[in-house]
């Protein structure tokens, strides 16, 4: 049985056969897009301009709250926790820049 196709994935299909597109090119824009502009609505929605980003349940954050809680163990298995621990910690000071 045939799948009904969208409108999106019809405008999507279109760029690739009428523009000659490029899919690997065209998806990699899509996957830098998003976050960014996610970001930027979130800056715009919130009054006080700082920018609170959830990594709980993300694999960022999973090993990040590994390597903090016990960093022997996430050594253990390939993560390296001085790594991790540096880029939370430039996170952190780029938040507190703005």
């Amino acid at each position: 049985m045939l799948k009904e196709i969208s409108n999106k994935e019809r405008r999507y299909g279109i760029h690739h056969r009428n523009l000659k597109a490029d899919q690997i090119i065209s998806g990699t824009a899509l996957n830098l897009f998003a976050p960014a502009f996610s970001i930027f609505i979130a800056r715009m929605i919130q009054e006080n301009g700082v920018q609170q980003i959830n990594f709980n349940n993300t694999f960022f954050g999973l090993r990040l709250k590994a390597c903090g809680e016990h960093p022997h163990a996430a050594d253990s298995v390939g993560i390296l926790p001085r790594r991790r621990k540096q880029s939370q910690y430039r996170m952190t000071r780029e938040v507190d820049k703005e």
